[in-house]
């Protein structure tokens, strides 16, 4: 029995044991990215009546660099600093009677963040890695937009007028985020391409009420790596 655990573990061992880089080694990866964001709970009502529209992914930029130590051959763990731009994006809805109508678009909070995430990278096999971690969030800018377009009926035509809203809204969001990133990556010839899936943990909104709205979001990255 001794030793038929020993061969398994020396076959799960050798199938860990391809990280990219030596153990004690740094490595700098500068990263360019897009975030595909969501948020929970965050329907959007409309004032006067008791329509409510549902949410959708919002594309956001990301970019920033980060750094990783080789601890043990299959495990590096890496700390970054990414500029986020995140939020929350609106389907298009509009209202009606027989003389007036309605009409919403291009309704969404985006939401700028610097992004702390601490990460362990496990490799499973030759530049595969698993990756999971915690992250810290900074807030930096918020806003809130939206295109409405309002209709009346005079006679047999219609006037209509069209009003765009753009609004600082960082002060209705907490300062700080904390999440969960986990993911997944591959590494050639130090070009890296990661997809991360971070779940928010914190509740976004200042004001303490029913709902516990947070961050969703996948991230797709693309990045190159500098041996120290």
């Amino acid at each position: 029995m001794k030793k038929i655990l020993s061969v398994v573990l020396l076959t799960v061992l050798s199938t860990v044991s391809f990280a990219q880089n030596p153990v004690g080694r740094f490595t700098v990866y500068p990263k360019l990215g897009v975030n595909l964001a969501q948020m929970s709970e965050a329907e959007f009502y409309v004032e006067g009546s008791d329509y409510v529209t549902t949410t959708q992914m919002k594309q956001g930029f990301t970019g920033g660099v980060e750094v990783a130590y080789q601890v043990i051959q299959p495990l590096s763990v890496s700390v970054a600093a990414m500029f986020s731009n995140q939020g929350v994006k609106y389907k298009d809805f509009s209202m009606s009677t027989d003389d007036t109508f309605e009409s919403w678009s291009d309704v969404a909070y985006s939401m700028n963040y610097l992004n702390l995430p601490v990460m362990a990278n496990l490799y499973v096999t030759k530049g595969l890695a698993l990756k999971v971690g915690v992250q810290v969030g900074f807030l930096m800018q918020s806003q809130f937009r939206s295109r409405v377009e309002y209709g009346k009926k005079v006679g047999e035509m219609w006037q209509t007028t069209v009003e765009t809203t753009k609004m600082n809204t960082k002060d209705i969001f907490n300062t700080v985020d904390f999440s969960l990133p986990i993911g997944i990556s591959y590494e050639y010839k130090n070009i890296v391409l990661e997809a991360r899936y971070t779940i928010g943990l914190s509740n976004l909104y200042k004001v303490d009420n029913e709902l516990s709205t947070r961050h969703q979001m996948l991230t797709f990255t693309l990045g190159y790596g500098f041996d120290l």
